[in-house]
C-alpha cells in the first residue's frame, strides 16, 4: 500500500500499475510506434495479476510487465504489418544489363586481344574486343562487362549513326 501523511488516501499497488499502463497506452497515440502500446497492454496484464493476487510485489510487477511486453510488442508489429502492410517496389538491379547493347564511342584503339577505350555516359571505360580490331573514334556495341572491362563489337555499317537502330539495344544473340 502507498499512503500519504496526512491527506487519508490510501493507494495499493494494482491501481498505480493501472493508472501507469493506460497513460502508457495513450502515449502511443502522441507517439505511435507499437512500442508503447505493448508495453501498456503488458502492464494492464500484470495489474489483472496483481488485483487476483498472483503477484504482490512492485519488482516481480516490473519484471512480469518487461517480459511480457516483449511478446505483445512482436504480436502488434507483425498484426499491424499484417493489417496495414506499406509499399514496396522491385525494381532490377542490374545495371549492366541497361548498358548491354548500347553504341559507344571508341576512344583508344583496341586491338584483337588487346585492351582500349570506349567512352560513355560521363567518362570512359576499358574495353576489348574478341576478334575484330577497333580504331579510335568508330562505334561499337557493348556485349557484356567483366569486372571494370567492357567486351564490344563493331557497329556493323547498316547501324550506323542515323540509322533507325541508333542507340537501341543490339536485337542479336548475346554471347
Amino acid at each position: 500500500m502507498l499512503a500519504f501523511q496526512d491527506t487519508g488516501f490510501v493507494m495499493d499497488i494494482s491501481t498505480v500499475w493501472l493508472g501507469a499502463s493506460l497513460l502508457i497506452c495513450l502515449a502511443e497515440l502522441a507517439l505511435p510506434g507499437q512500442v508503447a502500446i505493448g508495453i501498456g497492454l503488458s502492464g494492464l496484464l500484470v495489474t489483472l495479476l496483481l488485483w487476483f493476487g498472483i503477484l504482490d510485489t512492485w519488482p516481480v510487477a516490473a519484471l512480469a510487465s518487461l517480459v511480457g511486453s516483449i511478446p505483445i510488442i512482436l504480436m502488434a508489429r507483425a498484426f499491424f504489418s499484417w493489417m496495414m502492410p506499406g509499399d514496396t517496389a522491385v525494381h532490377s538491379t542490374d545495371e549492366d544489363g541497361a548498358l548491354e547493347g548500347r553504341r559507344v564511342k571508341v576512344v583508344e584503339t583496341i586491338e584483337p586481344g588487346g585492351e582500349g577505350r570506349v567512352a560513355f555516359g560521363d567518362s570512359t571505360w576499358p574495353a576489348i574486343t574478341l576478334k575484330e580490331r577497333l580504331v579510335a573514334g568508330l562505334s561499337a556495341r557493348l556485349l557484356v562487362r567483366a569486372g571494370l572491362v567492357w567486351v564490344v563489337k563493331p557497329i556493323p555499317p547498316d547501324d550506323l549513326p542515323g540509322s533507325p537502330a541508333d542507340d537501341q539495344p543490339d536485337p542479336g544473340p548475346r554471347s
